[in-house]
């Protein structure tokens, strides 16, 4: 990052910020430009007018100490010259507390706006929603208004009038100071003239709507009780608020409401303290209250630029990674870091230096309240919101309870009752556990990021190594199938959904004639719900089940998760099988699989992930912007009382409006079951490989055997696809389908997808298991497909609300208590299996596991294979018992040293059937 970046964030980051914010939600509200302006203008004017106040009065104090001295300024310049005269002028301002500096603070009104001038041209300027959007007399706000036309010339009237208005105003505000003064005024209306005059007419509105409010604040400088007179107005103004939006534009829901009502009740509120009887305060301990707050400060600077930030990425620091444009996760933090300080440090600085002595104390309790409030939120509230991608999104809508607000509301009332104790009582105490805080804080912030570094210094070393290998004659990703030999293919498609199958294959018939020779099997148990946990059986067979894996405890996860992967290619190999390997989940058991486990063996491997995707510079802009954006936001967000968690989190946009209101998609967004825009990056990495497999695929005509397992993720990073080709497009609309959200299978069995999450899963195994199709043809047309064996599996399903659709004698709608039993969904994998010449698609209800896969690669081809790690036999026995033993665990790696899985649930599974919920239960 250059200086310039650095205080470009650290400086206007936070006002950029805070205009989106308020600009965002008011125009979801509202839904109009130019009233949006308005509000954001009156709230920033609202924000800062403490900042003018007090500027305005350190000037007030300036020149009236400046007034003071000049006779006897003027009488020492007179009468003295050279080095006499600046000692005498020297000492006569030491004895008047002066120094010649102080003339700058005069200045100070103008200093304030330039942060907040360059921050509104830069947000106003390129803002996609004003384009083309006229208010009243102006055409466009998006382009200089351009509303008088004299002859040939074209003139813009709101710089023009803005400046009126800022003249009028300099003259109300000057009235009785020196030329010098006037000067200054009437100079910076110029020159905001000159810098606004072929600016787009929004942001010279709004600029023309801050120059109204400073008139104004300026008549009401010049009344007699101007205190009184502001919150009169500002009483008029909560009053006409609530009037607005409860009664003549409501806004929509209670909880919106009631948040507006409570923003105009409190606008009202400064008008009661008039009434009330004025207590003489105690003199304010300046020095402590300081300690404070910049205890307060440094705390909430650390909590949301570094430790949220850096637990959320060091929680799985690979996640954060492009491998393909290489970027430092680290730098996702310093930038939250920087914006952090920003907000908290900087302005709250500002404010603080700025604020009167008395009020300095409120401001230091008021910090450290919130410092308390955000540490509550953040560690006992929003943890129930699901996984998040690495655009620090959801994978889900969040559900924001009533019950989280009213207990969330209680705790931090609490909080600061407590707070409130301390400071009154106790301050020096309170002192010590502000720092403490201060300290622990940073040191897990420095562990997490210590973490990040030693996590992207492995990646980075190996993604050199590879770029080496690439640049010395690396090809795209390929395998090999002989026609007059064996080929025995397994693809994992990552977290397809079995049940989805019947309803897939009835709305396209053409499927069974495209998989003819497949056989699918319903009845199929994975032995975990994550893939770090169901697909070691998987890809190892019955040896590499959880609980198996735990019961070996002389050796790591991450040798144990290798043998699980290495098992197929390598038994292949020694028979003489050419083996390739693609994309295998967790290879070293790391999040992005290093693939070189297989290298020792002669085993091809690729990453096959981003290889047929074309690099789009402005899009990796996109999002590289967006995860820092996001990253920051999102502390905010968790820090953020319950109440605003829906307004904060924005269905993961967090108030862009640069992504809410572009004209293409920037990020993907969905609306409903039917309508969504723009397209995910890592759908699209995955969908491209299924497209490319038959460039993939190279032919031998040599009598070879041929061995290739890949993984996809195309039915795991789902989206909604366009209707009836089921292909992705930036904007999905298949409201026009009559059976868009009704499928039917060929029983005359009905699902409905009555969510996002449910349509996107259906959408994204209908698109894997169509563009599979395409490859299949290609075999059958080069003379493959009959002696080439084919399994198609997944390492574990996916619970998606559909519990009442698959299982028997469940009432539809229904949902498990999944307190008392699991949801079968996350544990019935897709499984189909063509073999050697066969023919005829068909159903087999025989009960199945994935950890089947091995023994069926193998099946008539290697007589009694054997584990090349353990000396055992491969086979399916486990199967035969009457329980099966899978659990439910997170998805996170527990660790390469690890020798097993952690905190985990164990179930059991009777009777070889899934779909009962009487066969299921926990064990005790």
């Amino acid at each position: 990052m250059s200086i310039a970046e650095i205080l470009h964030t650290l400086i206007l980051g936070p006002l950029e910020l805070l205009f989106d914010y308020i600009f965002s939600l008011s125009y979801d509200q509202i839904g109009n430009a130019g009233l949006c302006l308005i509000i954001l203008s009156l709230i920033v004017n609202l924000l800062i007018l403490p900042l003018y106040r007090r500027a305005d009065a350190i000037q007030d104090e300036e020149r009236e100490q400046a007034a003071r001295m000049k006779p006897w300024v003027d009488h020492i310049k007179k009468a003295f010259r050279g080095d006499e005269q600046y000692l005498i002028l020297q000492t006569y301002y030491r004895q008047n507390d002066y120094k010649p500096l102080y003339a700058l603070r005069s200045a100070l009104p103008l200093l304030l706006q330039v942060p907040f001038f360059i921050a509104a041209y830069n947000y106003l300027s390129h803002l996609a929603v004003l384009q083309g959007v006229s208010f009243g007399p102006i055409p466009d706000l998006g382009r200089p208004d351009g509303m008088l036309r004299l002859g040939g010339w074209t003139v813009n009237v709101l710089p023009v009038a803005m400046t009126l208005i800022n003249v009028v105003s300099g003259a109300v505000y000057t009235r009785g100071l020196p030329l010098k003064s006037r000067i200054q005024v009437y100079g910076t209306a110029l020159v905001f003239l000159v810098l606004l005059y072929n600016s787009p007419a929004g942001l010279v509105f709004y600029w023309t709507l801050n120059n109204v409010f400073s008139l104004g604040k300026n008549l009401l400088k010049k009344t007699p009780d101007p205190r009184k007179t502001g919150r009169i107005l500002w009483a008029v103004s909560g009053a006409a608020f609530l009037a607005y939006f409860e009664v003549i534009r409501p806004v929509a829901g209670p909880r919106m409401k009631a948040l507006f009502a409570l923003a105009g009740l409190l606008m009202m509120l400064p008008l009661a303290r008039s009434f009330l009887p004025k207590k003489e305060k105690a003199p304010a301990d300046e020095k402590a209250a300081g300690r404070i707050f910049l205890a307060a400060a440094v705390f909430l600077a650390i909590l949301t630029g570094l430790l949220i930030p850096s637990a959320l990425i060091g929680d799985s620091p690979q996640e954060f990674i492009d491998t393909e444009h290489f970027i430092p996760p680290i730098l996702y933090v310093l930038k939250s870091a920087l914006m952090a300080a920003g907000l908290f440090l900087v302005w709250g600085g500002v404010y603080y230096k700025l604020s009167s002595p008395r009020t300095r104390s409120s401001f230091s309790i008021g910090f450290i309240c919130a410092a308390a409030a955000a540490m509550t939120n953040y560690t006992l509230f929003g943890l129930q919101y699901g996984s998040m991608s690495s655009l620090v999104v959801y994978d889900y809508i969040i559900k924001v309870h009533l019950k989280d607000m009213l207990i969330n509301g209680g705790a931090i009332l609490l909080g600061c009752a407590v707070i409130f104790l301390l400071w009154k009582k106790w301050r020096p105490f309170l002192q010590i556990v502000a720092f403490s805080g201060c300290a622990a804080i940073l040191c897990m912030s420095v562990i997490n990021i210590s973490n990040i570094v030693s996590e992207t210094a492995e990646v980075q070393k190996r993604e050199e190594q590879k770029t080496a290998q690439a640049a010395d004659g690396g090809e795209l990703p390929y395998f090999t199938l002989d026609r007059q030999g064996r080929n025995v293919v397994f693809i994992m498609l990552d977290r397809s959904i079995s049940g989805f199958v019947p309803y897939i294959f009835n709305e396209k018939p053409e499927l069974a004639e495209k998989y003819d020779g497949f056989v699918y099997y319903p009845n199929a148990l994975s032995y975990g719900a994550y893939t770090n946990s169901g697909s070691p059986a998987c890809y190892g067979g019955y040896e590499y089940t959880p609980l198996e894996i735990n019961a070996r405890t002389d050796q790591t996860m991450q040798e144990k998760h290798n043998e699980a992967l290495l098992l197929m290619p390598v038994v292949f190999k020694n028979e003489g099988y050419e083996a390739t390997a693609c994309d295998s989940p967790f290879g070293n058991y790391q999040w992005i699989s290093d693939m070189s486990i297989y290298d020792e063996y002669g085993i091809s491997a690729y990453r096959t992930y981003g290889a047929f995707t074309d690099e789009d510079p402005v899009k990796q802009k996109n999002t590289e912007r967006l995860r820092w954006r996001n990253m920051f936001c999102y502390s905010l967000f968790r820090v953020s009382p319950v109440l605003l968690h829906w307004e904060m989190y924005d269905k993961g946009q967090y108030n862009d409006a640069a992504v809410k209101w572009a004209d293409q998609a920037v990020v993907y967004l969905t609306e409903d079951e039917e309508r969504s825009h723009g397209i995910k990056n890592d759908f699209l990495g995955w969908y491209s490989v299924l497209d490319k497999f038959s460039s993939m695929t190279r032919i031998s005509d040599d009598g070879s055997n041929h061995f290739m397992m890949i993984r996809n993720e195309t039915t795991h990073d789902v989206q909604m696809v366009q209707m009836p080709d089921y292909v992705p497009r930036s904007a999905v609309d298949n409201s026009a389908f009559d059976n868009s959200t009704v499928k039917t299978s060929a029983d005359g069995k009905k699902l409905k997808l009555g969510s996002v999450m449910q349509a996107e899963h259906y959408h994204s195994n209908m698109a894997a298991l169509l563009r599979l199709s395409g490859w299949l043809d290609y075999l059958r047309e080069n003379g493959l497909y009959d002696n080439t064996r084919i399994i198609i599996a997944s390492d574990h399903g996916r619970s998606i609300g559909l519990y009442s659709y698959i299982m028997d004698g469940v009432a539809k709608g229904s949902d498990p208590d999944t307190d008392k039993m699991p949801d079968v969904m996350s544990f019935n994998p897709l499984l189909m299996v063509k073999d050697f010449g066969s023919h005829g698609f068909r159903t087999d209800n025989t009960f199945m596991t994935n950890a089947d896969v091995p023994v069926i690669a193998f099946r008539d081809l290697i007589a009694h294979p054997v584990n090349p790690f353990t000396g055992n036999e491969i086979t399916d026995a486990m199967k035969a018992n009457n329980e099966q033993y899978p659990i439910h665990t997170d998805f996170r790696l527990t660790g390469k040293k690890s020798v097993g899985f952690k905190n985990f649930r164990k179930i059991v599974m009777r009777n070889h059937y899934m779909f009962d919920p009487a066969n299921w239960a926990y064990e005790q």
